[in-house]
């Protein structure tokens, strides 16, 4: 019974070391892709303002100047997320719970994104109180409310849901977009 007990333990802890490793890949192809984007339009649009030089309308001019800036302040976010998750993994960073409000969480998780027109809404009980580390929560719901704006659209809506028991609590963030494309859910291009 003893060696049986012992087999089930080290196979869910190959289980549980399986699964991180898949959600490590995960991460790093979608911070690759993240990472990337804004790169792109940073490069882009310095080479426009050096190509075009004084042909540009200083309206022109300025539009990419702010874009540069926007995307490169994007890209300084996603370097720092990727440190914190690094950090995280090595066990640098020590895990600081404690009892916060659910609503409190979300309203400080939205703050600094762009919501525009799209539409947010959130089922959560109003007196949701979860044991957590809420820095570290807030980061992750606000990286995904910031990616459910914006890959879903500027109509989007985005649904926001809070799942507990006693023991665990689940976020659930869903939005209304096209969704990934077939190819990428079966595995990627074959």
């Amino acid at each position: 019974a003893l060696e049986r007990a012992g087999l089930d333990e080290r196979s869910a802890r190959a289980e549980w070391a399986a699964q991180s490793e898949r959600l490590r890949n995960t991460l790093l192809a979608g911070l690759s892709h993240d990472l990337r984007t804004p790169l792109t339009t940073v490069i882009g649009a310095l080479a426009s303002l050096l190509d075009a030089g004084p042909a540009l309308a200083e309206a022109q001019r300025h539009a990419l100047l702010r874009l540069a800036l926007a995307e490169a302040s994007r890209t300084h976010t996603l370097t720092a997320n990727l440190l914190q998750l690094t950090s995280l993994q090595e066990g640098a960073v020590a895990i600081q719970p404690q009892w916060c409000p659910a609503d409190e969480l979300l309203s400080e998780a939205l703050q600094g994104l762009d919501v525009g027109r799209a539409r947010i809404t959130a089922d959560l009980s109003p007196d949701a109180v979860l044991w957590c580390d809420p820095t570290l929560l807030i980061q992750a719901l606000h990286n995904l409310l910031g990616n459910a704006l914006r890959h879903a659209g500027p109509l989007a809506h985005v649904q926001v849901q809070l799942q507990s028991t006693p023991t665990q609590a689940q976020w659930c963030v869903r939005d209304d977009g096209p969704g990934l494309p077939e190819a990428i859910v079966q595995g990627g291009p074959q």
